[in-house]
């Protein structure tokens, strides 16, 4: 993307109309600040000013390799013309040579048309002299004898003409009259440092200057400050890559959005502007307590928050994860090559269980993350005999009862001992959550599954849980076949802690 720059010399040098040169001893003495603001040029302070003053506005402006830098006119014309860049024809943002040759003065056009040229000229007056006492806005007629040619910068965007002779050629814009860029002021700083002006920009279109440096007044003052125009402003601040896309913003509301990536090589603190490291340096993550620990559940994301000194997540679907309590050296289901279970399969007993036809026992798991389900998964330490075909299944149930895959009949496979995998007869794209495994057997000798101890006809497996949460239950006897949503509430709690997996 090409960045404009005319519009921005015009701003800087509209910025300083009003300034006057010095006065001493009852007259103006040329002293003005451009001379000493312009590397190698500060011999020339104190005498006329108008092309001091120009190469002061390239310099500001970011483009001053696109001017002359001298306090001479002459040289200026020469600068330009030993460039090929000069022309008889006014053109926005030229620099206009008046005089003999071009030598008595100078200044910027900013607009034209068939008859008249508008400029910011400095070192001239109300009446135009060539020989004034301050900055100001000129208008003159193309026409008058004083006025000798036009110097042509190369901005980058191209530049807008009047002359015929260029019209059609690369980087020139054929016109016979233009208004300029628009409304556009660069409002002076209070003061400088070294070669930057420490004022505030602000310009309508796409203008860009090369940088801006600040420094602090005093320990007590704000460097730095921006206030929005009001709440429905669509930002303060934009900052945008090479191709215009905004990569960070601040909000009206004084929000910050950033769509890039964060580097940081200190610590990140979060919930105090006070660093608390634990005496730690370098890549530390702190986070205080929240002041309100979140109670609704977030949409297509997790929460990550700290409560009294404990770091936890919520995710979407309500479960909140105590990251205190998350084992460490444990085996997992993913280190089964599974995606959940029941419980760690080494902690089943040494004899298992047969399940009693014709009820489904349901058996939870809890799946931290979404996932395709594809099969589910028991462990048989005998085969069953007798198996009724058709009446020997497993499913995938909800929490809240509803069947959302089942398998074909494993009457036969559950004929033998061994690691069972059931395929689902259609995978199921599974949120994050608690769902069940249901299982059902009918004939005349159950397998045995691998299951968790029992003490009795009591389980630890459903400790301080309530009808509808349990998560070892079974449903009321008779069942043939798996039900297409079945009531949890109803369900029984139940010893048998059968271990299943899905994967």
């Amino acid at each position: 993307m090409v960045i404009p720059q005319m519009p921005l010399v015009i701003a800087v040098a509209k910025s300083q109309v009003g300034v006057r040169e010095g006065y001493s001893e009852g007259g103006w003495n040329n002293l003005t600040r451009y001379a000493a603001e312009v590397p190698g040029l500060s011999w020339a302070d104190g005498q006329s000013w108008c092309a001091t003053f120009t190469s002061w506005v390239a310099m500001r402006a970011g483009v001053a390799n696109l001017f002359p830098r001298t306090a001479d006119c002459s040289t200026g014309v020469a600068w330009f013309q030993a460039a090929s860049r000069w022309s008889w024809y006014p053109a926005v943002g030229s620099q206009i040579f008046y005089g003999d040759g071009g030598s008595e003065h100078t200044g910027i056009c900013y607009a034209f048309d068939s008859v008249y040229i508008w400029s910011i000229e400095a070192n001239t007056s109300v009446n135009g002299s060539t020989e004034g006492d301050g900055v100001y806005l000129r208008k003159r007629k193309r026409s008058d004898s004083i006025v000798y040619g036009y110097g042509l910068p190369q901005y980058a965007e191209g530049i807008i003409t009047a002359d015929p002779s260029l019209k059609g050629l690369a980087g020139y814009a054929y016109t016979t009259s233009h208004t300029g860029p628009g409304p556009a002021t660069l409002r002076q700083g209070a003061w400088m440092v070294d070669n930057l002006v420490t004022g505030s920009l602000a310009i309508d279109g796409p203008v860009y200057a090369g940088r801006l440096c600040i420094q602090q007044n005093d320990a007590s003052t704000v460097a730095f400050e921006v206030t929005a125009a009001s709440s429905t402003a669509p930002s303060i601040a934009r900052f945008k890559d090479v191709n215009g896309n905004i990569g960070f913003e601040v909000t009206a509301a004084g929000n910050p959005i950033s769509k890039l990536t964060h580097f940081t090589t200190g610590a990140l603190q979060l919930g105090s502007t006070t660093a608390d490291l634990g005496g730690g340096a370098g890549a530390i993550v702190s986070i205080k307590d929240a002041a309100t620990v979140p109670t609704a559940n977030p949409t297509g994301g997790s929460l990550l928050y700290s409560e009294a000194g404990v770091l936890k997540l919520r995710t979407s679907t309500g479960i909140v994860v105590d990251l205190s309590t998350v084992p460490r050296n444990e085996w997992r289901p993913t280190d089964h090559g599974l995606t959940a279970w029941t419980f760690d399969p080494a902690c089943c007993s040494t004899t298992g269980t047969t399940l009693n036809t014709g009820y489904i026992y349901f058996v939870e798991i809890v799946l931290r993350n979404a996932a395709t389900i594809s099969s589910l998964c028991v462990n048989l330490g005998a085969g069953g005999s007798g198996l009724t075909s058709g009446q020997c299944l497993a499913g995938l149930y909800t929490t809240s009862g509803t069947r959302v895959a089942v398998t074909n009949d494993q009457s036969t496979a559950w004929g033998t001992a061994g690691d069972k995998t059931m395929a689902l007869m259609s995978s199921y794209s599974a949120a994050a959550g608690k769902y069940y495994v249901g299982l059902l057997v009918n004939g005349p000798t159950s397998p045995t599954f691998a299951c968790g101890s029992t003490m009795g006809n009591f389980t630890p497996g459903n400790a301080h849980l309530t009808p509808g949460n349990y998560r070892f239950c079974r449903s009321a006897s008779g069942q043939t076949a798996l039900p297409a949503s079945y009531t949890m509430t109803s369900a029984t709690p139940d010893a048998t802690n059968v271990w299943a997996a899905v994967a």
